[in-house]
């Protein structure tokens, strides 16, 4: 038998939305018209990937539920497993009992060793010339995503690897490691980026988020930022045409 579960994400960590062109960014920054550039950006970029979403569990207040129709089976954080890939079923358990004093079974976890690059699930995204960063302090705004899963009706939290990504391993054909680097630095935020359950992956592609005075997906208040970056076909590196100081108003006039 099988049953239907829901997990929500609810985090508060920077959203940053990355739009890629085939085309200079100078001639889409004459373009714009309107009052939302994330929006004109939208419609008007080549291709567009999120390397955060809202969702890291060490520079924000992460928490996740998971529901059975109105039945709340779990509603707390993720917390880290630290054991070998090597480790029996036995030894994992009981390392994660001495290092988080809780069961398993009982709560959301994820491998650090089994953490993935941002772009691990991305398109090759060396095809693109230019793009443009936005990124929002979620400062005030909640972001919230959901996931719909079909489970067996014995299942156990545990079943329900978290899938992390962060900017240590960078394997993958897309090779946006340094394009990471010059957005974060060397201090990635960490990001749950969906579960895998019984070999299938589930990744979050959608939000929304909210405030106390807003619930709008491209409206905040004065916590807008936008960067450009330039790939020269080996690398990604600051676009050296495009005016940062016109990308900042814009940040700053996006209300």
């Amino acid at each position: 038998m099988a049953k239907k579960i829901s997990v929500e994400f609810l985090g508060n960590s920077k959203i940053t939305e990355v739009y890629f062109f085939n085309k200079d960014i100078d001639g889409v920054l004459k373009d714009f018209k309107g009052e939302s550039f994330s929006a004109f950006l939208a419609v008007t970029a080549d291709h567009t990937e999120y390397f955060g979403r809202g969702f890291s569990h060490d520079y924000g207040d992460l928490s996740v539920k998971v529901l059975s129709g109105d039945d709340i089976l779990y509603n707390d954080s993720v917390y880290l497993d630290e054991s070998y890939e090597s480790a029996t079923p036995d030894e994992i358990k009981a390392e994660f009992l001495e290092n988080n004093d809780m069961e398993y079974d009982s709560v959301l976890s994820y491998n650090d060793f089994k953490c993935v690059s941002p772009d691990r699930y991305m398109p090759d995204l060396s095809k693109y010339k230019k793009c443009i960063v936005r990124q929002v302090d979620l400062d005030g705004y909640n972001g919230l995503s959901t996931l719909n899963l079909t489970v067996a009706d014995d299942f156990k939290l545990s079943d329900l690897k978290v899938i992390v990504a962060n900017g240590a391993d960078h394997t993958t054909a897309p090779r946006t490691a340094d394009l990471i680097t010059n957005i974060f630095g060397e201090d990635f935020q960490a990001e749950v980026i969906g579960i895998e359950y019984n070999g299938t992956i589930h990744l979050i592609t959608n939000e929304t988020y909210k405030s106390d005075l807003i619930n709008e997906p491209y409206t905040f208040i004065g916590t807008t930022s936008y960067t450009a970056y330039n790939y020269n076909g080996e690398e990604w590196e600051d676009d050296p045409d495009v005016n940062i100081y016109d990308l900042g108003e814009l940040g700053e006039t996006e209300e």
